[in-house]
């Protein structure tokens, strides 16, 4: 009896379960004070998972993906990953890639954390070579060979890599942007890819960027690069982290950060930031100029090239790439039809000074006498001038004297811009995917609405011709639009904003509550980007962030069976699919989900039922992405019973396996890592950490498995000893911080009953 108490005793010394996940998790989620000069930003709770998450998968497997939802500080995140690998020597030096328009940004943080680094902007990679020294190419060149295993490679937005998978596998040409980073892969170099909207048009823009990440040295086909089949595996990967606005908000409630109002927010160091109350997503429909002229157009193939060109495509479907043939002329048509009288001129000046297949010349002042001569197709058009002419002057005439007042699209965007700018004091950001689009758009706001409403563009018209105003310029008319979003308090200069996707990357312009999507995205990644300008966190805990989308009624006809129409709805629907893919990954919508989309999606959606809807987040990776999100969450609630927990715990618990394992954290050269020993086979278990913590998740209410203390021990002791063995380490470096075992539920019957065979176990294994 003596014997059986003294063993009593030791068992009721095990830890119980809940507080050895804990202890575990905030064991991970560990990240050292690094000191910071001023205008570097501390991360916080929400970032700090990520970043002790990434600096993990550094250690494993050289190389990190993060998809980060827009305004939940991806320069932060970056910034300290490599602060960290820089302080622990993993890394001297940084080579960063992001756009112009961040790269004040990413100085603040980087230069306060005094990382060493070289910055260049996405474009240069696809650049030839060049010989000329002190040359932006030369230089990104000459960092890239220089690279070893103590550089680190920080791509920020790198969705701008996405095709490259397509372009490599080509016949006509490879990557570059593969050719530049293959040498600094195999040099053992280390990778952070950073975005926000991972799918723009198929799978394989994942895997295209997965191949910029080290090969997978742990498949069972030898080295291979990453891959994924579905996008509902892409979060799964062990080196991919996805946090989208649903994550956060979980974090932030179970962790308690509500309000008085119920309402979640974001505890930053010096205040409470809230995502918006509401967001209110509209489609609004409108009648296309001219569309009986244009539809008889099209049918008669006024607009198709001679020679269709073959380009390449990933069936998401069939999982494998396919050959296409696709018509620039016909679908730069449509796409300027859809965007503007301004554009649709352009676009059929071009064809009107266009030849024909037959050799026929057009004519080069189709644009009218005394005009600049108008640029013409490369291709040739598969009708005559003169067939092209009959039908397409009397268009052109028209839509010369087509009105403001007969535009509808634009009387509806002025519509959009009274309600909100003139009777609601607020602001609103316009995307046009041309630029005369946007040219006509300030010209006709400032004519409408004169000084009661200013409008901004980043559009210019030089020697007669639409262009992009210098980046300097548009930065200062998105301060000038935004100034607070740019910590230059005010009400600014603009009112609208009127601008391309060129400025839709990496600024924040939450100042402004309303976003129009006047010309339809191409991809889901532009269009997350679109509204991830506005869709950010604010002090404001009542702001309502509208986005409107403007769909012409030709696609909501369904017995409209014209070429046109067609080529119009298959255009929205692919928007549609593509959304809801892009939305699979990181869990929240922008966009109507309808088939058709002629009606403008039903009621307000509450951001804050939006986000705890279960369907968004059993999409969002499952075993990655879900995962982590719920440990995170259940550490953010339980932080300071975490940190008071002492070091070295034992514990015990039941699990759903069918083998006895043990679990144990260990510290080696300053750096914890979890290792998992299958018990009975006297072997590792190879499991990711999330993998392993998905087995220790437990609540508070967690019993205890019936297990012996002493042999909770002893089975810890056999896995570091295994462990040094493999690794080669010096076991006197070694330390054990938590150990638990994990007990398979089939053996598991009464704990008295279970216990006391325990007991006997060990003593005839005594000798007693």
């Amino acid at each position: 009896m003596q014997e059986l108490l003294e063993r009593l005793e030791k068992w009721c010394l095990l830890a119980e379960p809940f507080d050895a996940y804990l202890k575990i998790l905030a064991s991970l989620d560990h990240l050292p004070e690094l000191p910071k000069r001023a205008g570097a930003y501390a991360p916080v709770f929400y970032q700090r998972g990520v970043i002790a998450r990434a600096l993990r998968q550094e250690r494993a497997f050289g190389g990190a993906l993060i998809v980060a939802a827009t305004g939940l500080g991806k320069t932060i995140i970056g910034a300290e990953i490599a602060a960290h690998l820089q302080a622990d020597k993993i890394i001297s030096r940084t080579i960063l890639i992001a756009p112009r328009g961040v790269q004040p940004e990413w100085a603040q943080q980087l230069d306060g954390r005094d990382v060493l680094y070289k910055f260049f902007t996405p474009q240069v990679i696809f650049l030839e070579k060049s010989e000329q020294v002190n040359h932006h190419i030369y230089n990104l060149d000459k960092e890239l060979r220089q690279a070893d295993r103590h550089t680190l490679l920080l791509i920020d937005e790198a969705h701008f890599y996405r095709n490259q998978l397509l372009v490599d596998e080509s016949d006509k040409r490879t990557s570059r942007v593969y050719e530049r980073l293959r040498p600094l892969l195999a040099a053992g170099a280390r990778v952070v890819l950073l975005t926000a909207t991972i799918y723009g048009t198929s799978l394989q823009n994942l895997n295209s960027l997965l191949r910029l990440l080290p090969p997978n040295d742990t498949s069972p086909d030898g080295i291979q690069p990453w891959k994924i089949t579905s996008a509902a595996k892409f979060g799964s990967l062990p080196l991919v982290t996805v946090l989208g606005l649903p994550h956060v908000l979980k974090m932030a409630r179970e962790r308690g950060d509500v309000d008085e109002q119920d309402r979640t927010y974001i505890q930053f160091e010096h205040e409470r930031r809230y995502l918006p109350a509401v967001l209110k997503l509209r489609t609004v429909p409108y009648q296309l100029p001219m569309q009986p002229d244009w539809e008889r157009a099209v049918d008669t193939r006024c607009f198709d090239q001679q020679y269709k060109v073959r380009q390449s495509f990933f069936d998401d479907e069939a999982l494998q790439t396919k050959q296409g043939l696709t018509d620039s002329v016909y679908n730069t048509t449509i796409g300027s039809w859809l965007s503007s009288p301004a554009a649709a001129l352009i676009s059929l000046r071009q064809n009107l000074s266009s030849r024909g297949a037959d050799g026929s010349r057009g004519d080069s002042t189709a644009n009218g006498r005394g005009k600049p001569r108008t640029k013409v197709f490369k291709q040739a058009l598969i009708l005559s001038a003169d067939e092209r002419r009959r039908q397409l002057v009397p268009i052109l005439a028209a839509i010369q004297h087509l009105s403001i007042a007969e535009d509808a699209k634009y009387q509806e965007l002025a519509h959009i811009v009274r309600y909100h700018c003139q009777q609601g004091g607020g602001k609103v950001v316009v995307f046009v995917n041309r630029l005369s689009t946007a040219l006509y758009l300030q010209d006709a706001l400032q004519q409408l609405f004169a000084d009661v409403v200013r409008v901004g563009c980043t559009v210019e018209k030089s020697k007669n011709t639409p262009k992009l105003k210098s980046s300097a310029q548009r930065r200062e008319v998105l301060v000038d639009f935004s100034p607070n979003s740019h910590d230059q308090p005010g009400p600014g200069k603009y009112d609208v904003l009127v601008c391309t996707d060129a400025d839709g990357l990496g600024i924040n312009l939450q100042d402004c509550a309303t976003i129009v999507n006047y010309d339809p995205p191409g991809g889901a990644d532009v269009l997350f980007q679109r509204v991830g300008r506005v869709l950010r966190l604010t002090t404001d805990p009542s702001r309502e962030v509208y986005v409107y989308t403007l769909v012409p009624t030709i696609i909501a006809a369904d017995a409209n069976s014209s070429r046109a129409a067609h080529t119009i709805r298959q255009l929205f629907e692919r928007i549609t699919q593509r959304h809801e893919k892009s939305k699979g990954i990181m869990g929240s919508t922008v966009y109507t989900t309808a088939a058709q989309l002629d009606i403008p999606l039903a009621g307000d959606v509450a951001a804050t039922d939006f986000v705890w809807q279960d369907d968004f987040l059993s999409e969002i990776g499952g075993l990655g992405a879900k995962s982590f999100l719920t440990h995170n969450a259940t550490l953010e609630r339980h932080r300071s019973r975490a940190i008071g927990l002492t070091d070295h715990l034992l514990s015990a618990r039941v699990y759903s396996e069918t083998r006895p394992r043990i679990v144990v954290l260990i510290r080696y050269r300053e750096q914890k890592q979890l290792i998992c020993y299958d018990i009975k086979n006297q072997l590792p278990d190879d499991k990711s950490d999330v993998e392993i913590l998905d087995w220790l998740a437990c609540g508070e209410a967690e019993p205890k498995a019936p297990a012996a203390a002493a042999r909770v021990e002893h089975a810890a002791n056999a896995a570091v000893q295994h462990w040094c063995r493999v690794n080669q380490a010096n076991i006197e470096a070694v330390s054990k911080l938590t150990a638990v075992y994990l007990l398979p539920k089939r053996t598991r019957t009464t704990s008295a009953k279970q216990l006391l065979t325990s007991v006997q176990q060990d003593l005839r294994r005594t000798g007693k």
